[in-house]
């Protein structure tokens, strides 16, 4: 006669116990949203800049990322999705003024891959005081107007930083 083991009988009282104890929960319902998805752009996310001399550690004037990205919606009778995310950026040895401006822009897709609205906007990182690392926080709210026209597509909304061409190809060959 085989053997059962003291933690096979345990695992099965415990296992036992929870399918018992969630018999009387009130059942779960699917909540069907029209809010948009929200997101961070492939290899928009960061910021390299270089001075002129070129792209090395020496030329780097400051690097910073986009991070810690929340979004909050409501889509009761019109979707309006607040974008709430910080930008963090760290001093490069070849930085000269401290004030940086940094442009991000907000995007909207539609069925993923046609662009309807797009915005660019500006932000700072104050790096006075010879601080190393500088951040700040930024809040953005996207409408859509037709509340009926997000019941037809999919929408998404992605947040990334304006990118020269030369930032992008750091971006991707790193």
């Amino acid at each position: 006669m085989p053997q059962i083991s003291k933690f096979s009988t345990i695992c099965f009282i415990v296992l036992t116990g929870f399918l018992v104890a969630s018999c009387g929960q009130p059942k779960s319902f699917i909540r069907i949203s029209n809010c948009p998805a929200v997101g961070l752009v492939a290899h928009m996310g960061t910021l390299t800049r270089f001075d002129s001399a070129g792209q090395t550690n020496e030329n780097v004037i400051f690097d910073a990322a986009i991070t810690d990205i929340e979004f909050n919606c409501d889509d009761q009778t019109a979707v309006a999705t607040t974008i709430s995310f910080s930008v963090w950026g760290r001093r490069g040895p070849a930085m000269k003024n401290e004030v940086q401006n940094l442009t991000y822009y907000v995007v909207v897709i539609r069925d993923n891959y046609l662009v309807t609205a797009k915005k660019k906007f500006t932000t700072q990182l104050n790096f006075s005081g010879g601080r190393d690392k500088a951040g700040i926080r930024e809040t953005v709210i996207q409408r859509f107007s037709d509340f009926e026209m997000l019941k037809r597509y999919d929408y998404e909304v992605f947040v990334g930083f304006e990118l020269a061409p030369e930032e992008l190809q750091f971006n991707v060959s790193r």
